[in-house]
């Protein structure tokens, strides 16, 4: 007995719930049992048979409830059909009790209301009441009375308590819906479609154990147009309004037939000797995560007795390739265990994928709950939850992936995201963009400072200008007597001067601005890293080479907010954030994102953004704001030109000691240049065909002989002079 005591105990059991089914027949029978009553029901009451049963059943129903008979029939019918669509289809009928009470009490009415007209009967019930009640007021005020009960319980019966203005603008929008070319799901009619499925949603929650400890299917999830609101932040008449973006198209299904899959990762893992346990799913845009819990294997011990041994989650963990071969996903990844919670996550692809948009994110209760004025809309977790960060915490943000990965729309929708809700008083932004195509669509906006700067001088002289910003405004904040930006603009405010805006500065590529001979770029970008987070001034970079050569230690220490997209290799994966596991991520917005408050990676979707989105809401702020805040010509330009001079001058110092070394040596060649100089050797050859162009030095020599040199020393010494 002890040892048929612990087999029973150690078995992995399957999760309970209406997905996985009885083996029970005791349901079949009864939901049979109900149709057959039903049509016993029907056969009686339209008369087809005279049986001596038939009939004393079809005199006792029409004697106690008259007309209202047919309801039985009706109810059996349906109860028995409800059960096997239950057992053997997806389709969940649930009522909740009050429904149930509500329709007793709405029969009882009508059997009352059936016995005042000469077309219906309302039985012997039906005749005490009307009776009891027409006594108290008469006739025509208790038939009148009785609609208007009837009509109010129709009213909280069938969710009917709904404001007339909505009403009439689900109407109006329903009709705009089959009459436009492109059907589009108008905002009104998610919200009220939404309203529908989160009471659904809660009846099946209350019902249905499994899907309650599985996983609070979030109510922003279920329909992937708009969020219902809550307390929406007010948008005033100088911000764009939100319908320039496009909605979801569709809504996330949460009705896919996980059974199957369940089934085949318990016996899977069966095989492999390490059982574990499924007690719960999410079901997220872009992945199904699977929440497992290691079983225990059967150990003989001493005097025959089974000691279980424990599944170790390390052991799980190691059978994730064979668990995707077995399971035929290539994309399959094990999270042992997921952060924060006491089971480990198998994820895999969603068959069913919804494509996530920015808008539904902005309208959403997280978004719309946050003040900041940096607040980010970076996508949907796997639950199909809005995740929502605050660029002014973070302070700044590291993104890495490869080609295809989804890092430059993600970077546009973040731009986007701010300028939707930033007026160019408040928010200004610098754009980087070495690969001169991604960022180009945002010239012109009026929150941009300059243009997109796509040459790498140009932008090492912008980020040289960033810096002394920055010095600048620590300075005015010290003069001032405050620590940060917010404080200082409250001073500002009360003494009538002008606040300062935010800077965000976006960088597409982070390669082409660290790889200078000279690392100004990388000097730049740590100093505004480790101390611009005060002043307001935020970082934004990207790149597709996450090797240590690119984000170097320091860069990694002070940006702690990362997100990590697919990447090529493990290594890479370590690199951004620190772990494996980036380099099975799906691509085209499918990322991991490192919360420096958490440390710990969120599984996320990015928002597509379309071009056209971009366009219209670039175009309306041209619009909106005329002309520029600030003056068109960027603030740098000026630095630009000075360092631009500072480079002639150098050149020409250093061509007039080439041509004195020259000279005095007799020796013109490019190495000899580039040993006694001390400069590159391209740098040694530009001065040589300096020098030829003058006439100092004759052509190249054939075989590789030395220049000719056609000038002697007084020659040298009068140049320098003359040039001086």
């Amino acid at each position: 007995m002890p040892e048929k005591e612990n087999k029973q105990e150690n078995e992995p059991q399957k999760p309970s719930g209406s997905r996985l089914k009885s083996e029970s027949l005791i349901p079949d029978i009864l939901a049979l049992g109900c149709i057959v009553t039903g049509l016993l029901l029907w056969v009686g009451f339209t008369g087809k048979t005279d049986g001596r049963f038939i009939l004393r059943m079809r005199n006792f129903f029409y004697d106690w409830i008259g007309t209202g008979r047919i309801i039985f029939v009706v109810l059996f019918l349906g109860l028995g059909t409800g059960i096997f669509l239950s057992r053997y289809t997806t389709v969940k009928i649930r009522i909740p009790l009050k429904k149930i009470g509500l329709i007793i009490l709405l029969f009882f009415l009508l059997l009352a209301l059936a016995s005042s007209s000469d077309h219906f009967s309302g039985g012997k019930i039906g005749d005490t009441l009307f009776g009891q009640l027409t006594a108290v007021i008469g006739e025509i005020p208790a038939t009148i009375l009785l609609w208007g009960i009837i009509a109010v319980l129709f009213y909280f019966l069938f969710d009917l308590n709904r404001p007339l203005s909505e009403s009439a603008v689900f109407i109006k929008k329903k009709v705009a819906h089959f009459c436009a070319s492109k059907p589009i799901r108008s905002s009104d009619e998610v919200t009220l479609f939404r309203r529908r499925l989160m009471k659904e949603n809660i009846e099946k929650e209350e019902n249905d154990p499994l899907e309650k400890n599985i996983t609070n299917h979030p109510i922003d999830s279920v329909i992937g147009g708009n969020e219902i609101k809550g307390k929406s932040k007010p948008r005033t008449n100088r911000l764009p309004p939100i319908n320039l973006l496009e909605p979801e198209m569709g809504f996330l299904n949460k009705n896919i037939d996980v059974q199957s899959r369940i089934d085949e990762i318990e016996s899977a893992m069966e095989e492999f000797g390490t059982p574990v346990k499924v007690i719960g799913y999410s079901i997220g845009p872009a992945i199904i995560q699977y929440q497992v819990v290691p079983g225990a294997l059967e150990k003989n011990g001493s005097h025959g007795t089974v000691i279980p041994k424990k599944i170790r989650v390390a052991q799980v963990a190691q059978m994730e390739r064979d668990l995707a071969v077995r399971m035929g996903v290539a994309n399959l990844s094990i999270q042992a265990p997921v952060p924060g919670e006491n089971f480990i996550g198998i994820d895999i692809p969603n068959p069913d994928s919804l494509k996530v948009r920015l808008r539904p994110l902005m309208e959403s209760r997280e978004f719309q709950s946050k003040t900041s004025p940096l607040n980010v809309a970076l996508g949907r977790d796997i639950s199909g939850k809005p995740v929502v960060v605050d660029l002014e915490q973070m302070p700044h943000l590291l993104i890495a992936g490869t080609t295809n990965s989804g890092k430059s729309i993600l970077i546009r929708s973040m731009a986007v995201c701010l300028i939707m809700n930033n007026t160019p008083e408040t928010l200004r932004l610098i754009m980087i963009d070495p690969k001169r195509v991604e960022l180009f669509r945002f010239n012109g906006l009026p929150h941009l400072l300059g243009k997109v700067e796509t040459e790498y001088d140009r932008s090492i002289s912008v980020l040289g200008w960033a810096v002394q910003e920055m010095k600048n405004r620590y300075k005015l904040f010290e003069t001032v007597g405050v620590r940060k930006l917010s404080l200082y603009n409250q001073y500002a405010v009360r003494n009538g001067q002008k606040p300062l805006p935010y800077i965000v500065i976006f960088i597409d590529e982070l390669a082409e601005i660290v790889k200078g001979a000279d690392k100004l770029g990388q000097e730049y970008i740590d100093t505004l890293a480790s101390l611009a987070r005060a002043t307001g001034m935020h970082l934004v970079v990207a790149t597709q080479r996450p090797d240590t050569t690119v984000i170097t230690g320091k860069i990694k220490t002070n940006i702690p907010a990362r997100i990590a997209l697919n990447v090529a290799s493990a290594i890479d994966s370590r690199v951004i954030m620190g772990k494996q596991g980036a380099e099975k991520l799906l691509g085209r917005g499918d990322m991991y994102f490192v919360d420096p408050s958490l440390n710990v990676p969120i599984r996320i979707q990015g928002p597509l953004l379309t071009d056209q989105e971009i366009d219209s809401v670039v175009a309306l702020w041209k619009k909106l704001s005329p002309k520029p805040v600030e003056e068109a010509e960027a603030p740098w330009e000026e630095m630009i030109e000075d360092a631009e001079k500072e480079v002639n001058g150098k050149e020409e110092k250093d061509l007039k000691a080439a041509i004195r070394l020259v000279c005095r040596t007799r020796k013109a060649s490019a190495s000899y240049l580039q040993g006694k100089m001390n400069i590159s050797f391209p740098k040694a050859s530009r001065l040589l065909d300096r020098m030829e162009q003058i006439g100092v030095v004759g052509p190249i020599q054939v075989g590789g002989k030395a220049r000719e040199v056609l000038w002697s020393e007084e020659e040298a010494d009068s140049y320098g002079e003359n040039a001086a």
